[in-house]
């Protein structure tokens, strides 16, 4: 009698690139002990589950999305007013189209799922009502305009529109960053194979644009025939550059300011040695490529995603907006060039990457869009194998929240709507909850994040779900609490007497509270939940700082309100924990160092009213 030979259920990052069985024996298989390479398992779930029901769950949240369109169409409005907090009239319908095409995982599906959107002009139905899937021009749910809310302008004064992105546009650029003199790095390889395998654990799940097979390609490549000056060496070195960027040291030691001291110039651009001469290469393909190959947009990404390290955000949204430019201009050539369908995957992941860090960017500031937004009602969603790679999974969750997140951005957020009555609000906010809801059910058990709580979870990628819950949840209501503080400033000043028909309904009253409870929960765990993963580098530093600021604003704000005081007992030590969190990234000339300036000043102004 014959025995099959054992095989692990997964194999790791070398065996899958050498093609070979793996014998799957922790902490090094058998290969790897025999090649002397790192043995990297990629994290998988201790539960399998099936492909079939996470997209059926999928489809049900978009199904979910279409109730949303009629109910907003049904939801009744009161005239146009110039308050801050004014509310869209819906220009929404309800869709025929169905979106559930878009999930299939084939390896032969198109790019593009659903038929093209028609030319403007035309009357489509389905299409020119569509609820729009990304962030609307002029929203205003980013921090700094909630620290135009009166309250909290009384407190610490006026602050324009474009604060933080003067500051950061006037950042000087480091000596590291002199491009006029680039020298070759000399690559050790003991020091690189750990770089790279740092990247593959801590980077990649983040962003999977580049996977293990391609980049041990290109690694033993560059390894064999030394760097060159050409996008298959630049894109290595962002890889390298990214790994010291994950395993950077910082230190909690500050001035007075709240400025880290005692840092080199190494500790405080790592990898920049690398990245120095791979940005000329990247820049110079740039000039020179038009759309034959994917290398250039992996290449962007990879150093827009390096920046987000360093926490430059106006930097990581350049490179992106010119890798998403990259990305357009591959999906218009696919058809002319095999090579890129060949490459289907690849692009699919890059595209993604480029919506999920361009929305944060544009969340926060207001600058030009790539256009690449608009593709993403026709684009496909990462597909997952039978054995999935939970970093796929993750990603997939991830670019379905943002996709909410943006569509509550057009629904409340939007600055040339019509405001909404109570007892309308309560109903557009209770169904993008109730889509919230279905899409934290949509996740698998095993990779689900557990809610109501600010205990570390068990990775980064799941404790980045959960922070972008309680983000979603809090603009959700957040609306409530401008409003009922919006009220209160009113009848102070006389000019809200009588009330609104609808606020003497003690059960929209009633309701009202109960959403401003809801919103200062979520502010209270979203800025719980931060403190984890601004422990460490992140892609994510700048964005969970500035988020940081909306959601300790507001909650200063309600503490500041007689009506809604009482949800917020805890005000001062949530700002002395956004202290904590944020103050090893507040270098002398950064955006989030005037965070912490802000903050620092709330606490003193607070401690001397009392």
């Amino acid at each position: 009698m014959s025995f099959p030979r054992k095989r692990a259920s997964v194999a790791c990052d070398f065996c899958r690139y050498k093609k070979r069985r793996c014998d799957g024996r922790k902490p090094v298989c058998s290969n790897c002990e025999d090649s002397s390479a790192d043995c990297i398992y990629q994290e998988l779930p201790t539960q399998r589950f099936d492909n079939s029901q996470l997209y059926e769950r999928i489809q049900q949240l978009e199904q979910a999305i279409e109730r949303h369109e009629r109910l907003l169409q049904r939801a009744p409005t009161s005239p146009a007013s110039d308050s801050l907090f004014a509310l869209p009239l819906s220009r929404f319908e309800s869709s025929a189209d169905s979106l559930t095409t878009s999930f299939s995982p084939a390896a032969d599906a198109p790019f593009t799922a659903t038929p093209a959107a028609p030319a403007p002009g035309t009357a489509t139905p389905g299409y020119s009502n569509m609820p729009p899937l990304n962030i609307p021009s002029g929203h205003n749910t980013s921090a700094v305009r909630v620290l135009q809310l009166p309250q909290i302008r009384s407190l610490i004064g006026d602050y324009p529109d474009d604060y933080f992105y003067n500051i950061e546009s006037r950042r000087t650029l480091p000596p590291s960053f002199d491009l006029l003199t680039t020298d070759i790095p000399f690559l050790i390889k003991r020091d690189t194979d750990a770089l790279i395998a740092t990247y593959l654990s801590t980077v990649h799940p983040h962003h999977p644009v580049l996977g293990p097979e391609i980049l041990y390609s290109l690694y033993e490549k560059v390894l064999r025939d030394g760097l060159q000056t050409d996008l298959k060496s630049a894109v290595v070195l962002v890889v390298l550059a990214l790994g010291c960027a994950a395993t950077a040291t910082t230190t909690t030691t500050t001035t007075g300011g709240g400025a880290p001291i005692g840092r080199t110039e190494d500790e405080l651009y790592p990898g920049a040695r690398y990245f120095r001469p791979a940005i000329k290469v990247i820049n110079a393909a740039a000039v020179w490529d038009f759309g034959n190959d994917p290398l250039l947009a992996q290449s962007q990404v990879l150093a827009g995603i390096y920046f987000a390290y360093l926490a430059r955000p106006l930097h990581s949204w350049r490179l992106i907006h010119a890798a998403s430019m990259s990305v357009q201009l591959l999906l218009c050539r696919r058809k002319a060039v095999p090579q890129i369908a060949l490459q289907q995957d690849h692009i699919i992941h890059l595209f993604w990457s480029c919506f999920l860090i361009e929305c944060d960017r544009l969340a926060e500031f207001e600058l030009p869009r790539s256009g690449i937004e608009n593709l993403v009602d026709d684009m496909v969603l990462p597909g997952l194998e039978p054995t999935p790679d939970p970093s796929m999974v993750y990603f997939l969750a991830e670019i379905s929240i943002r996709r909410l997140l943006n569509r509550v951005h057009n629904t409340l957020y939007t600055p040339d709507g019509k405001t909404r009555t109570i007892g309308s609000l309560l109903t557009v906010c209770d169904e993008l909850n109730r889509q919230l809801e279905l899409w934290h059910e949509s996740i698998p058990e095993v990779m689900k994040p557990r809610l109501g709580t600010a205990e570390p979870a068990d990775n980064d990628r799941k404790a980045i779900l959960r922070i972008r819950y309680y983000a979603t949840r809090h603009i959700i209501f957040r609306p409530f609490v401008l409003r009922a503080i919006a009220d209160e400033a009113r009848k102070s000043s006389g000019l809200l007497s009588p009330q609104p028909e609808d606020l003497s309904d003690s059960l929209y009253r009633q309701r009202t509270l109960d959403n401003c409870a809801r919103c200062l929960e979520s502010c209270r765990l979203y800025l719980l939940n931060t403190g984890h993963i601004l422990r460490k580098p992140s892609p994510y530093t700048w964005t969970l700082s500035q988020s940081s600021l909306g959601a300790i604003l507001v909650i200063t704000a309600a503490s500041l309100s007689p009506s809604l005081r009482g949800y917020t007992p805890d005000v001062k030590q949530l700002q002395q924990t956004m202290v904590n969190n944020i103050s090893q990234w507040a270098t002398q000339d950064s955006s989030i160092s005037s965070v912490l300036w802000i903050l620092k000043d709330i606490q003193r102004r607070q401690s001397l009213l009392e």
